[in-house]
């Protein structure tokens, strides 16, 4: 992995948007569920959170709803996780 990276967690509407606005500094995006097969989202590589450095930047599109799953994040996988 490059020095910097930036991914988003999920495959949803919510990291579409993110992607959307700001796609040119994601680098992939996150996903625990490897059953759904997805491997590509909007063109971008979809890793499980276990691949992740501590270096990563994860992107949690979620609001004050996302409270849990960062604090869940943060205690089982590598990575900087940032709440919007």
């Amino acid at each position: 992995m490059k020095e910097e990276n930036y991914a988003v967690l999920g495959t949803t509407v919510n990291v579409a948007f993110v992607d959307e606005i700001i796609g040119e500094k994601i680098d992939f995006f996150i996903d625990e569920n490897d059953s759904k097969g997805k491997r590509i989202f909007r063109k971008k590589r979809v890793v499980n959170p276990r691949e992740l450095d501590a270096k990563t930047k994860i992107i949690l599109p979620y609001g004050e709803s996302g409270i849990k799953i960062k604090e869940r994040f943060e205690n089982n996988y590598k990575g900087i996780y940032i709440l919007i």
